[in-house]
């Protein structure tokens, strides 16, 4: 027999009301005559909705077909109107079993993703276990420093040990806290106080892991590292422009312009709100040497450059000690015998920005002695001092702040030395090593394709770019921040 043709007005005069009921509220309806669906944002939300419409149905002396009702999602996929909604798709099919055969294979499809959705979980577990041990994966440097840690192998893996007793002739008890493929890490500092088994040297070696020996002050002691890659004809290119006057005075320019303006942009930043004045006074004197150094076409010498580096330098560094709160002071920098508690964190940052820096040069198959800012002297890395220079003040120096003005580190971190001075206890420089390593995780704009990294990988972009300086196929320009 032939449909009524009044099925749909009436299907319309009854259901309005449920129209207009869903339209003020969170869910969503979709109706065609009597079929409908309701879409709402979580599945509580759906049973919420489902609900609702048995009540509205009933008080018009309707009901719900519940043969042809359930609870789904997309990813499952449903049929309404001939069609097959799944995940994002819409399907149409000539019959009912050609529906359920793609449902079928789609739905196959997604209980795979789900079981790839289930790892990705289960990996973001693992991931905040290895945080609450001391690792963190997204900054892939592993600090072995306690004196009651050790460096083991198991399985191929990394092994971090916790050592319990001991004393004069008696070995610790150790005991496994933490294991971490090789994969997931791209340097191990190594203090001067942990332990480190010879298995697990060798497969530093073999899986080309360097490893960092660090002295009880943070500086770099010496390196277990890979011999560099067989990039010889990137390294001659990268000597040549050292040895070559003009090329070099170019590059030298970049670094000394990146340090400079990156200097300002910190006291910018840390001067907002206090708008002290003599920071202020010390921001307009640096725009002068700013704008002196882009008016000047060609540099006549490398003496030059660094006096104007060292003008900005004389500005700079009393500046930032009028940034520092609860009573620690810098009236100017010192690197070698230092005796205040600022320059002491600074040399720690400068350190551990070093090695970083040298993982990236690394990387980038660049030879860590050929400076162009810096003279290319034998055992010296020029080359990370040169790179270092724009990262110094976003990264390093405006971390010491920071711990300082945030109370990460503080006057009970450090105790006197027998010559007067002063030493970073333990306790200061696990807080200064959380500290960077938390500044050196956050994510920035990088310049190479507007996509956001960590500070470590603007580090490695950065190197590229000064390979391909190099080589000849693109132009340097320092990482610039602006705050």
């Amino acid at each position: 027999s032939a449909p009524c043709r009044l099925s749909p007005l009436l299907a319309n005069l009854y259901l309005d009301r449920l129209d207009e009921a869903f339209a003020r509220r969170g869910a969503h309806i979709v109706r065609f005559a009597d079929d409908f669906v309701i879409l709402a944002e979580s599945r509580q939300g759906a049973e919420g909705a489902l609900r609702r419409a048995e009540s509205l149905l009933k008080d018009h002396g309707l009901a719900l077909n519940r043969d042809k009702t359930r609870v789904t999602s997309f990813d499952h996929g449903f049929r309404f109107l001939g069609h097959l909604f799944v995940r994002s798709m819409v399907l149409t099919a000539q019959s009912d079993d050609d529906l359920d055969e793609v449902g079928r294979a789609i739905r196959e499809v997604a209980a795979r993703d789900a079981q790839v959705e289930a790892g990705q979980i289960e990996d973001e577990a693992e991931t905040d276990r290895k945080r609450h041990s001391g690792y963190d994966p997204g900054h892939r440097v592993l600090h072995v420093v306690s004196a009651d840690r050790r460096l083991s192998l198991r399985n191929q893996a990394f092994a971090i040990e916790a050592g319990t007793g001991g004393g004069p002739g008696l070995e610790p008890v150790w005991r496994e806290i933490l294991a971490i493929p090789h994969a997931d890490i791209d340097r191990i500092d190594l203090g001067p106080h942990a332990d480190i088994e010879p298995e697990a040297l060798r497969h530093a070696l073999a899986t080309e892991t360097m490893i960092a020996f660090v002295t009880g002050h943070g500086e770099t002691n010496g390196w277990l590292a890979p011999a560099l890659a067989p990039r010889a004809g990137r390294q001659l290119a990268q000597a040549q422009c050292a040895a070559s006057e003009g090329p070099r005075l170019s590059l030298a320019r970049a670094f000394v312009e990146g340090r400079i303006r990156n200097q300002r942009a910190l006291l910018r930043r840390l001067n907002r709100d206090r708008q002290d004045q003599a920071v202020l006074h010390a921001l307009t004197e640096m725009n002068g040497i700013i704008q002196r150094l882009k008016r000047i076409p060609t540099l006549s010498s490398l003496s030059s450059l660094t006096g104007h580096e060292g003008n900005a330098t004389r500005l700079y560094w009393p500046a930032l000690g009028l940034c520092l709160l609860h009573g620690f002071r810098l009236r100017k920098r010192e690197r070698e015998d230092v005796r205040d508690p600022v320059n002491i964190m600074l040399n720690v940052m400068a350190s551990l920005l070093a090695r970083d820096i040298g993982v990236a040069l690394t990387r980038a198959a660049l030879h860590p002695g050929f400076g162009c800012l810096h003279g290319t002297e034998d055992y010296r890395d020029a080359a990370v001092y040169d790179l270092m220079e724009e990262f110094r003040a976003p990264l390093a120096e405006s971390t010491v702040v920071q711990a300082v003005n945030t109370r990460a580190v503080g006057h009970d971190d450090f105790e006197p030395r027998g010559d007067g001075g002063l030493r970073l206890k333990s306790s200061g420089y696990a807080a200064l090593v959380r500290a960077y390593e938390r500044a050196a995780g956050r994510e920035v704009e990088s310049r190479r394709d507007g996509r956001r990294r960590t500070w470590r990988g603007i580090m490695l972009d950065q190197a590229l770019l000064l390979a391909a300086h190099f080589e000849g196929r693109a132009h340097y320009a320092p990482y610039v921040i602006d705050y």
